[in-house]
């Protein structure tokens, strides 16, 4: 039987600290040898599907009686669907999933199911809501820095007077938060948007691009709230390039 950890963390510039110190508390206070946990880690944004993360690759060469450790079940993915078609092939397999809030995770009754789903829907929301504060945080230290010239730091006290690596601040956790929150509400429109769809499905046809343009903008008239972009508006020439050239980061 072997027991393997799965650490996830959604951007480059973010560390697994945080969760090897949660496995090590856990492993400790449970009386497990961390020598005897494979870790498996990984840097990607939960939108991947987990068919085309790590955990997939693990969960194929793992045997029935395995266990499979995340700190939380949001690790596993943040989408309801990704997260029950996970946890039906783990299921499959005879693996098991544990996170270390304390849920066993299992789809073999009535009552796991329902609790999966329920906890799968409140970690999709949480992230959802955090990735909302953070920018509402950052925006709010820009707006009151342009208002009054300044801001304290909520935390050193520190006067502020510009919002980036000033000498003196480390911005990188507010920053790593903020890249996170804009990277994460930018996948999640693109995923859930029909017009972003409707344009890759356009370019991947090899339409050109000035047709592409005037047929969206032609159903923006007819359509505004659903061929737009972002911001509510027609689709522009360098905003249809700059979807092109990124699109290959959203999956």
């Amino acid at each position: 039987m072997k027991k393997i950890a799965y650490i996830r963390v959604s951007t480059q510039n973010q560390n697994y600290d945080r969760q090897i110190h949660t496995f090590n508390e856990y492993f400790k206070s449970h009386g497990i040898d961390p020598s005897t946990v494979e870790i498996v880690n990984e840097k990607i944004t939960s939108y991947t599907k987990f068919t085309e993360r790590e955990i997939y690759k693990v969960l194929k060469d793992a045997q029935p009686g395995d266990i499979i450790y995340a700190c939380q079940l949001d690790r596993l993915g943040r989408s309801v669907p990704d997260v029950l078609a996970l946890v039906d092939f783990a299921m499959g397999k005879g693996v098991e999933l544990v996170t270390l809030d304390g849920h066993k995770i299992e789809n073999k009754t009535p009552m796991g199911r329902m609790m999966l789903t329920m906890l799968a829907a409140f970690a999709e929301m949480e992230r959802s809501l955090r990735a909302e504060r953070c920018q509402a945080g950052t925006d709010s230290a820009i707006d009151e820095i342009k208002k009054n010239g300044y801001r304290i730091a909520r935390v050193s006290g520190k006067i502020q007077k510009k919002w980036g690596n000033e000498k003196g601040f480390d911005m990188s956790a507010a920053n790593a938060a903020s890249v996170v929150a804009i990277t994460e509400k930018k996948e999640e429109w693109r995923k859930n948007s029909p017009a972003f769809k409707w344009v890759m499905d356009k370019v991947k046809s090899a339409m050109p691009r000035k047709e592409i343009i005037a047929e969206f903008n032609r159903l923006h008239e007819l359509q505004p709230d659903v061929f737009c972009t972002p911001r509510g508006s027609k689709l522009s020439a360098g905003v249809l390039s700059y979807w092109i050239k990124d699109s290959a980061e959203i999956v």
